[in-house]
């Protein structure tokens, strides 16, 4: 008689980056404090002293704060977005400490509605997270492998959730590299294939801005089991269907975040500052310290919602030894709203490849995904041998099943199992048009937003039509553009036939004309006084060589002004006797169009000289 030995393996757990996946709410402490020392050797006096800290737990939906600041000495604290301290006292050293609870969700945004993809439109508040930055480049490299993934996606989500789901699965997460100490360019991480956190999220960020797509960066702290402690982290956050949904392409996390991602910050890119210094005064000198946060949890709370129905089923009852077995797990989604998904095999013999999949279900729908394990050498012939698997989301839900195996079974080869696997999913052959060039430009680099441009797309191939907006044309693929209807950002040309399609992008550079308007404080001072001026500069439009010649002071040159740009001159009052200052500044556009244009700002200056009036009277009098 046959005997029957129960044999199962565990394997790795769900998610090997954190621990509370699975929680609803954590509580949590995070003190976010520094020291500034005074450097200066002899004697030194301080007028004002001010730490300006932007790095620290704030408000979210799905987050909230409570502060307590403390300070040494005392300083003047003012909380608005960011957390200003102003001290106006002699100090050897001037400390803070930023102590929050933070009550974190876990952040899972419902999005109900498909949204077609590509975009022909973005909505005006998320344009700027479309451009490309300093870390945040998008090069050829970058668009060509953005669009081999999506290439033939209708669906939003779905495009973002394979440009996530890409980015994990192939470039490396490596803390030994040299990125670690010094933050590497999107194009670097492609080239290199692999980063650390920052760099695999600017690289997917990038990914989702060269399709059009907009997508921003968000830093803060998270847990991770690899030190078993909270560490500073970054993920990224995509704009679907008017709302932020987030991606961590490094814990594998795509369309959530579990409540461990304590978030301080989002931006255009990985590059703003943790905290600004000012100061005034003579013969200083400062040592700035880090800025040290401890994050440590108080209590974790409540489950997460399991969101989808989880089976298994081996795909072969009884198999041979040295078997590959094919195992179908099938995920149903009952909600109205997309839901992610995470599934790994945590019990089986050797899984063959990753045991861990990504898969986006849509509204009420279904999926099967597929593994296949392998079953060791039989160690007796008159023995069955019974192997357990089981599978879990990460939300939760786990299934199992079984199989046995044992000696004269049939043998599953490993192409067996990738044949039959290949029959039931089903995989689509193509909705991606092949065969076919499309190159698409505009007749200029950029345009002024009251000009008209021409977009031309040169076809090599056959095609039904060529479309752009809903403007589909079949032979002459020519559109006149009003730049007054678009904005400057990526825009999407779509060649179909037979259903099939083909993506083509191209940039549309919009650009408004420099308007500056100059502000200037203070405009009351002595005439004997040694002022500090703030100069203030707002644009319209982005300018560059900008040249500020100042009158009775001197030329301040600047290379590129985008919206606002302040600087700060200490200058003596007796310069500016007259009651006026002279600003004639000359610069370039965008478009490289020289402009020149004079301000003239009256001032109130008291306590000038009875004979400088009269001088001064009689030129204005000629």
């Amino acid at each position: 008689m046959k005997k029957l030995l129960l044999i199962f393996i565990l394997l790795l757990p769900l998610v090997c980056a954190q621990d509370y996946n699975s929680y609803e709410t954590l509580n949590v402490e995070v003190n976010v404090e520094s020291t500034v020392d005074v450097a200066s050797s002899g004697s030194y006096d301080v007028s004002y002293f001010i730490t300006e800290l932007s790095f620290f737990p704030k408000d979210y939906s799905y987050q909230s704060v409570s502060h307590e600041i403390t300070t040494q000495p005392q300083a003047e604290v003012v909380e608005d977005g960011t957390i200003t301290m102003t001290w106006d006292e002699n100090s050897n050293s001037y400390t803070f400490e930023v102590k929050s609870d933070v009550e974190r969700k876990t952040d899972f945004v419902e999005i109900k509605n498909k949204i077609d993809f590509p975009l022909l439109e973005v909505d005006e508040e998320a344009l700027i997270y479309l451009e490309e930055t300093e870390f945040i480049d998008i090069n050829e490299d970058i668009e060509d492998k953005a669009l081999e993934i999506v290439q033939g996606e209708d669906d939003l989500y779905m495009a973002v959730f394979k440009l996530a789901d890409w980015t994990e699965n192939n470039i490396e997460y490596d803390l030994n590299t040299m990125t670690s100490d010094a933050v590497q360019s999107s194009s670097w991480v492609l080239e290199n294939g692999e980063g650390v956190c920052d760099e695999l999220s600017n690289l997917f960020i990038s990914f989702c801005r060269s399709m059009g797509i907009p997508a921003r960066f968000v830093s803060g702290m998270a847990y991770t089991n690899l030190l078993e402690d909270f560490g500073a982290h970054g993920w990224a956050e995509v704009y679907i269907d008017g709302e932020w949904v987030p991606f961590d392409v490094t814990y594998g996390m795509q369309g959530w975040v579990d409540p461990s991602h304590i978030k301080f910050e989002d931006g255009v890119d990985s590059s703003g500052s943790s905290a600004s210094f000012q100061w005034k005064g003579s013969n200083l000198d400062f040592d700035i310290g880090q800025l040290e946060i401890d994050t440590d949890i108080v209590s974790a709370e409540g489950t997460v919602d399991e969101y989808v129905d989880i089976s298994m089923e081996s795909l072969y009852s009884d198999v041979g030894e040295d078997s590959y077995v094919p195992v179908q797990v099938t995920i149903e989604n009952d909600n109205n709203f997309y839901v992610p998904v995470r599934v790994a095999i945590t019990k089986a013999p050797e899984v063959i490849g990753d045991n861990v999949q990504s898969v986006l279900l849509g509204p009420n729908e279904e999926k099967n995904i597929f593994f296949i394990v392998k079953v060791n050498n039989i160690l007796e012939e008159n023995v069955i041998y019974t192997t357990h698997l089981e599978a879990e989301t990460m939300y939760g839900g786990i299934a199992e099943d079984s199989f046995n195996f044992g000696a004269n079974k049939e043998v599953i080869t490993e192409s067996d199992a990738e044949e039959m696997i290949a029959l039931l999913s089903g995989e689509e052959n193509g909705e991606v048009l092949t065969g076919v060039e499309l190159d698409c430009s505009m007749d200029r680099e950029a345009y002024y937003s009251e000009e008209e441009g021409i977009l031309t797309c040169e076809v090599d191939g056959s095609i039904d039509q060529v479309c752009f907006s809903d403007d589909c044309q079949s032979d002459s693929f020519t559109w006149d553009l009003d730049m007054e209807d678009y904005n400057s950002q990526r825009y999407v040309v779509i060649a179909e036939k037979n259903e099939k399609v083909k993506y083509e992008y191209f940039d549309l550079t919009i650009v408004d004309k420099p308007e500056f308007k100059i502000t200037i404080d203070p405009l009351e001072f002595d005439y004997g006084d040694t002022i500090n001026f703030d100069f203030n500069l707002d644009s319209t439009g982005k300018a560059k060589d900008i040249d500020i010649d100042i009158a009775e002071y001197g030329d301040i040159s600047v290379n590129e002004i985008n919206e606002e740009y302040s600087f700060t001159l200490p200058i003596d009052g007796k310069r500016f006797a007259k009651g006026f200052i002279q600003m004639d500044l000359t610069y370039e556009d965008a478009l490289g169009v020289e402009y020149s244009e004079s301000f003239i700002q009256e001032v109130e200056v008291s306590g000038v000289p009875f004979y400088l009036k009269i001088i001064y009277f009689f030129e204005n009098l000629f």
